[in-house]
């Protein structure tokens, strides 16, 4: 019964009984009449407490009223109370056992939760026409799957026959459409199940017998796809697709025999067996023919990775990646080598570069067995951690070691194991900790720090000038080395920076001032002025002597908030505008009091206009061949500035006012 033909058939019960309520002669039938009643009026109003209450005190009044337990099981359905609703149902039926609206009650809750069988099993004896209308039922379920089925529509057709398959399991059309949707879609495992049920209930069905023969021929399995074509051929002589498709077999036989998918199962059949060096011949044959057969590749290098062979397997897998940057095996294999090698957070990066892999259950399984071993070495390394800053040294390089042990190419854990024997004052063994973590990363800075802190506390002043001076090249704000130098002098943090710049894609503010003064000698040539000036962001800065004689010399301007911005990169007009103060500041010569901005009719550069800001600096640094601009006559005065110009330009300007004019 429909869901709308259940709603007029309770009306009209509604209606019935208030009739029969209304001409009763008895009050006691009156009042069952109007209980009922008024358990149907707020059932279908769904004020379902009200309707429950009203129907236990209908069913007190009369227990053998079987409308009132199906509607009291249809109380607890729309509660989603299942078992409940069943109870009542059961009542019903054990007061009628031909009783409809029990029967269909029932039968409509089997459906819901999924259990037809035991619907069947209880009404097979009691309800015989329903068999007749489950019949019917499966033959429109079926008769819409194969419309689907004819239309290509695969999976809309799989729920279709298998509903049809719940009112008929032994239904062998439906078992064949199914088979041939599985078959569609390439499930051919699917197939080959509903084929041999198909048989298991009728054993000479030819249908299925070719069916099974077509799938086996896909799935290159030539031995039984003939095999099944000869068993239809034997039920009927003359059958032309088993006769057509042996013909295929043997040239689909002939074509796979020299194919690269032949090779491939090959190698996995003698993989299998054990026979691991036959299987890479077959792997490697396999790539001869087609050298784009990822799978081959993938078992090369999982065969590597087993035997330990680690740098082949990892060329295998990124050659691969090259070939199909899509290709998940690849990204799997990849990290499981790198987990077996212990690189654990290696391994769990590698996916990291791959789209859409959520669904892939491999590498779910992978990545939570990653996650769970960083999170058993982050649990033993906090704990190595809270032991050492507590000084139980021993203890906490129990734990390190064991880290260390288990993850191999974890660099930072030789830093702590370095620092704990640093701390022992057990220094042989804290540099072979550091000079370790050097070698996975030979600029690696905390090891650099560690071995500099070990020469220096050796007095080893020669080795811990060196790891230091290295160290502010990598890292001009180490306070280590910064701390080192300037202990032993001012000048020899200034020469490092200066060194370090010459490789820089650009400078700041800070930068410059200090090669300024200290490359053009402005301290020596320039009487110091404006002495006294506050400049509030550079007292932790390592060039803030050399920025404020910049400033108090009016080389380079500060900002009206009394700030300098030390860490502002510089534009090539501002290189250019900087260097003109200091020529202007040194030179005697004519051309400094030039203006080139009205002199000017045509810009010499294509890119900038005679009223730029900067434009007399740009010509004369033009002019001097300080600062030119580039063979396509533009000079990019927007473009950063980097440390090898501004480093070529200050040498030029030096070696211009020290040959040319020099004012002391």
């Amino acid at each position: 019964m429909k869901k709308g033909d259940k709603k007029v058939f309770m009306k009209k019960i509604v209606v019935f009984i208030l009739l029969f309520g209304s001409m009763t002669i008895f009050g006691f039938e009156q009042n069952i009449a109007e209980e009922y009643s008024k358990a149907l009026f707020y059932f279908e109003t769904s004020n379902l407490d009200l309707a429950m209450q009203w129907v236990d005190k209908s069913i007190e009044k009369n227990s053998e009223n079987k409308n009132a337990y199906v509607l009291k099981g249809n109380i607890y359905i729309k509660q989603e109370k299942y078992k409940e609703a069943k109870e009542c149902f059961f009542k019903a039926i054990f007061l009628d056992k031909k009783f409809v609206p029990a029967l269909e009650a029932i039968f409509d809750l089997s459906i819901k939760e999924n259990n037809y069988s035991e619907y069947k099993k209880l009404i097979n004896d009691i309800l015989p026409e329903i068999n007749q209308k489950d019949e019917n039922i499966c033959k429109n379920f079926y008769k819409s799957g194969y419309e689907k089925l004819n239309n290509h529509k695969y999976k809309q057709a799989f729920g279709d026959f298998q509903k049809a398959l719940q009112y008929d399991n032994q239904n062998i059309d439906v078992y064949l459409s199914l088979a041939k949707c599985y078959f569609a879609l390439n499930e051919f495992n699917q197939a080959l199940i509903n084929y041999f049920q198909i048989l298991g209930i009728f054993p000479e069905n030819s249908s299925a017998i070719q069916g099974l023969a077509d799938i086996y021929r896909s799935m290159n399995n030539f031995e039984y796809s003939e095999k099944y074509y000869n068993r239809a051929l034997v039920i009927l002589p003359e059958n032309k697709h088993a006769l057509t498709g042996i013909m295929e077999l043997k040239k689909q036989k002939e074509l796979y025999e020299n194919s690269a998918e032949n090779h491939y199962n090959l190698g996995k059949k003698l993989f299998d067996n054990g026979d691991i060096e036959k299987s890479l011949i077959s792997f490697q044959k396999s790539i001869e023919i087609n050298n784009n057969f990822l799978f081959s590749y993938i078992e090369i290098a999982k065969i590597y990775t087993q035997q330990e062979k680690y740098n082949l397997a990892e060329e295998i897998f990124n050659k691969v990646i090259e070939l199909n940057k899509e290709f998940i095996p690849a990204y799997t294999g990849l990290s499981k080598l790198y987990y077996n090698m212990k690189e654990y957070q290696k391994a769990e990066n590698i996916f990291k570069k791959v789209k859409n892999v959520d669904d892939d259950n491999e590498v779910q399984l992978q990545l939570d067995l990653i996650k769970n071993k960083l999170e058993q070495i982050h649990k033993i390394l906090d704990a190595g951690d809270i032991l050492y800053f507590n000084a139980y040294y021993e203890e906490a390089l129990t734990k390190y070691t064991l880290i260390q042990e288990d993850y191999q190419g974890y660099i930072p854990i030789y830093i702590k194991i370095g620092s704990v024997y640093l701390a022992m004052d057990n220094l042989d063994n804290a540099k072979k900790f550091y000079n370790k973590a050097l070698e996975f990363d030979k600029l690696y800075v905390p090891a650099l720090v560690g071995l500099a802190k070990i020469y220096n506390k050796e007095k080893n002043v020669d080795m811990a000038y060196k790891y230091f001076k290295q160290i502010l090249k990598l890292d001009s704000s180490n306070k280590e080395a910064y701390d080192f130098f300037k202990l032993k002098n001012d000048n020899s943090v200034i020469s490092l920076h200066i060194t370090g710049l010459s490789g820089s894609p650009n400078i700041t503010r800070g930068e410059l001032a200090a090669l300024l003064v200290e490359l053009m000698e402005l301290d020596r040539k320039i009487a110091n002025k404006g002495k006294g000036l506050i400049i509030i962001d550079i007292d932790e800065h390592w060039a803030k002597n050399q920025i404020k004689k910049a400033v108090e010399n009016e080389i380079m301007e500060l900002f009206p908030n009394r700030m300098f911005y030390p860490d502002r990169t510089i534009s090539r007009a501002d290189l250019a505008e900087y260097l003109k103060n200091v020529y202007n500041k040194l030179s005697n010569e004519k051309i400094k009091n030039r203006d080139f901005t009205k002199s000017a009719k045509i810009s010499p550069y294509s890119d900038i206009e005679s009223i730029h800001t900067n434009y007399n600096a740009i010509i004369i640094n033009s002019l001097l061949g300080i600062l030119p601009g580039f063979s396509d006559n533009t000079f990019r005065a927007d473009a950063n500035a980097s440390g090898e110009e501004a480093l070529k330009s200050i040498n030029l300007l030096n070696n211009y006012i020290n040959n040319n004019s020099y004012l002391n």
